[in-house]
């Protein structure tokens, strides 16, 4: 669901023009996974809420 929603909101994004350098997110395995082998161009943060 998050992945999902996260492919939409990136397709969504692009389609108006906007360039995506960075994205924080929490620690889902599956967002890491499809941004790293899908958009190595865009710099993965972790929210820091997720981390402590």
């Amino acid at each position: 669901m998050e992945l999902e929603g996260l492919k939409r909101g990136i397709a969504a994004l692009r389609e108006q023009g906007i360039q995506i350098k960075e994205i924080v997110t929490d620690r889902h395995m599956q967002i890491q996974k499809w941004l790293k082998d899908n958009h190595p161009e865009i710099k993965h943060l972790y929210d820091v809420w997720h981390v402590a």
